[in-house]
């Protein structure tokens, strides 16, 4: 018997602008929530520009346990299920089930420990294994295509172009990479670009918590994507950075909560 669940998403877009190279705090846009969060508290509501609301259908082969991270591409709908099932499950835009890349295992074209997702301008989808540090990429079919390792840890990642990622640390340290010196410091987010073979860091972790501004807003994900703009919620510091696949860094804004 088939059953239904529903998905809620939404999305928020915000529009940057890019003038420094370097990160530097000081060039960012103070975002004033105060009014924002007052006026949400008096009519019990969020003033939200658009709603997508999906009715999923599921059957025995398609079930999600969790919804980890749900992207569109076109008119079809990828729904990652990193833990419980392990697998991407695909839908139209209607909600009825396509198909699902379920590929736990060892060996090529197989993952140890799904953890994230994306998708590439050819409708490609991007995989995170993090046991193996590698990313598999899986063709229109469901079927693996390449597989790109990069040797070391890290927790989630965007893809800023075809061949350019940014990987989020999280609280997972890369000291070897330090030491080999293949980059100056222990960052928390790398921009990798497999074409060159370049490895870049971005900010460095500090010793003392009490250094930061302040705490960021509860996520599981610092990464969040708009076309070939990643931007990055930092740990510990009420900020918003943006990057872009000209190697562009730049504090786009920061909050006053």
């Amino acid at each position: 018997m088939r059953k239904k669940t529903s998905l809620l998403i939404l999305l928020i877009f915000i529009s940057c602008n890019y003038k420094e190279i370097k990160v530097k705090s000081e060039a960012s846009k103070l975002l004033d929530l105060t009014d924002f969060l007052k006026e949400s508290k008096k009519t019990n509501k969020l003033k939200i520009d658009v709603i997508n609301f999906f009715e999923l259908e599921l059957s025995e082969e398609s079930l999600i346990g969790k919804v980890d991270k749900a992207l569109f591409f076109k008119d079809k709908l990828a729904v990652l299920d990193a833990r419980i099932s392990s697998s991407v499950t695909f839908f139209n835009d209607s909600g009825k089930y396509l198909s699902k890349i379920y590929r736990e295992g060892n060996g090529p074209g197989y993952y140890g420990f799904l953890n994230d997702m994306d998708i590439d301008s050819l409708g490609q989808v991007h995989l995170l294994d993090l046991k193996a540090s590698k990313i598999l990429v899986f063709d229109s079919t469901n079927q693996p295509v390449k597989t790109k390792k990069f040797g070391f840890k890290t927790e989630k990642f965007a893809m800023v172009g075809e061949q350019e990622y940014l990987f989020d640390q999280g609280f997972r340290r890369n000291q070897a990479l330090v030491e080999s010196g293949t980059v100056e410091d222990d960052c928390r987010v790398f921009h990798l670009d497999f074409r060159k073979n370049k490895l870049k860091g971005y900010f460095k972790y500090t010793n003392a918590v009490e250094d930061a501004e302040g705490f960021t807003l509860p996520t599981s994900n610092q990464l969040y994507k708009s076309g070939n703009i990643v931007h990055y919620i930092k740990p510990f510091e009420y900020g918003i950075f943006s990057f872009d696949n000209n190697e562009n860094v730049g504090s786009s804004y920061k909050c006053n909560i």
